[in-house]
This record gives C-alpha cells, structure tokens and sequence, in this order.
C-alpha cells in the first residue's frame, strides 16, 4: 500500500474503474440492451392479442352465423371461444411482464400509455372468458338472458378491441 490507500487489480480501490461500471450502472446498462426485446415482444403480443380479436369478431364469428343455421354456427364457435379468450389473456400478461421488466428505462407516462391500456383489455378480457362465457355456455339461445349475457360480451370485446388499438398507438408514439 502507498499513501496509505488500498490497492485492488493495480489501481486504488477508490479510483474508478475504466473497465467496470458501478452495479447499478451495470443494470441500467443492461436494461437499455434489452429495451428493443421488450419492446418487441411488447408489440408482438399486442398485435397477437389485436389480430385474433379481429379476426374472430369480423371474420370468423359472422362468416359462420351468415353461412349455418344459428344452431349449428353456435356449436362451430363454442369451442373457439375458450382459447380465444385464453389466448388474450396469455398475450396480456406477456405484454404487462414486458412493460414490467422494462419500467425502469421507462418515463412515468410511458409507463402509464403501455401498461393502461392492456390493463384494461386484460381485464374485459378475464371477465369475458371467465364469468360471461361460463355463464353463456350454460343458457340456451333462445333464452333472454342469453342475449343479454352476449350483447355485455360484446360490449367487453369492444372495450377490449379500443383498448389494444390504444396500446398499438402507446407503443409506435414512443
């Protein structure tokens, strides 16, 4: 030891290292590499979640009650909808783990425009695939609670649609 300074890998131990970076710079650092990872599989699974939604509302579901009898288009579909609404709330939760791990390279309204909106489509998204379906799933169609149960389904499915447009524009206004 020279001046009474420790001395560690050849330099003084209160010297900064040229080739280290304290540990918390080390995280940040980090973060900031793995930013674009986030961010995409941020998007992927928005878009995942927006496209099977689209595609079930626009094209699957009236393609099939526009081309069989009621009866026959329900039993196409019934067992669509189960994965259907799993699949959104697999891609929901991928995309607020995504925003999670990332909250730390992330601005306070960042924050909020990525993770608002999927909150909320994740969770019109649960209460359709766990309490409306189960409950539609055990009425019959022409029972009147039946339509009221599929247009509240509907309306959730809406809310779930503006909500993944909202996370789509969050995530490209970035």
């Amino acid at each position: 030891m020279r001046g009474g300074r420790r001395r560690v890998g050849g330099r003084a131990a209160d010297e900064p290292s040229l080739t280290r970076e304290p540990p918390h710079r080390d995280r940040r650092a980090a973060l900031w590499h793995a930013r674009p990872m986030l961010r995409l599989l941020f998007t992927v699974a928005v878009a995942v979640w927006l496209g099977s939604n689209v595609c079930v509302s626009f094209l699957v579901a009236p393609v099939a009650h526009g081309n069989f009898p009621t009866a026959e288009a329900r039993r196409f579909l019934r067992p669509l909808f189960p994965r259907y609404y799993r699949l959104g709330a697999l891609c929901g939760f991928v995309a607020l783990g995504m925003v999670l791990l990332g909250r730390a390279s992330l601005t306070q309204e960042e924050l909020m425009r990525l993770s608002l909106p999927v909150a909320v489509a994740l969770v019109a998204t649960l209460i359709g695939g766990e309490a409306i379906l189960p409950r539609l799933r055990d009425l019959d169609g022409e029972d009147a609670r039946f339509a009221r149960l599929h247009q509240v389904s509907a309306m959730l499915n809406t809310t779930t649609l503006a909500a993944l447009l909202l996370a789509v524009a969050g995530a490209v206004l970035r």
